[in-house]
């Protein structure tokens, strides 16, 4: 029985030792390989600050929303030339709150659009906006 039980508990790790063993071989592999695309992230017109500066400016809570808060999560593309677009809520709050975050987005000036290398790509972003009754 204690043999049986040693050659199961090998077999059973076995799975584990072949996944690292893989791996390891895949970074010896790609030891000398280096991935650089020289990505700048889509921004803000003046930043992260501004952008707050931006929120705390458009966000009016609405007396429906009943004292609820936390924040909504409003996803959206950054185009090429910075307009925004697709704006959808991923995660809701209530209902007259995700209409207020999805206005705000839908007003918000054009962004710095995202860059590979000196080409500027359409981006996928998902903004948190907090909400705390007054």
């Amino acid at each position: 029985i204690f043999s049986l039980l040693i050659c199961i508990l090998t077999v059973a790790g076995a799975p584990d030792a072949l996944a690292q063993d893989t791996l390891n071989n895949m970074l010896k592999d790609t030891a000398g390989f280096r991935c650089d695309f020289n990505m700048q992230h889509a921004s803000f017109p003046g930043g992260g600050s501004s952008l707050s500066l931006y929120l705390r400016k458009h966000i009016v809570y609405p007396q429906e929303a009943e004292d609820v808060m936390g924040k909504v999560y409003v996803s959206f593309f950054v185009g090429e030339d910075g307009t925004i677009s697709d704006i959808k809520v991923v995660r809701s709050l209530h209902p007259a709150l995700d209409k207020i975050a999805v206005d705000i987005v839908a007003g918000m000036p054009a962004w710095t659009p995202a860059r590979v290398g000196n080409t500027s790509v359409k981006t996928r972003y998902t903004l948190p906006v907090k909400f705390t009754p007054e």
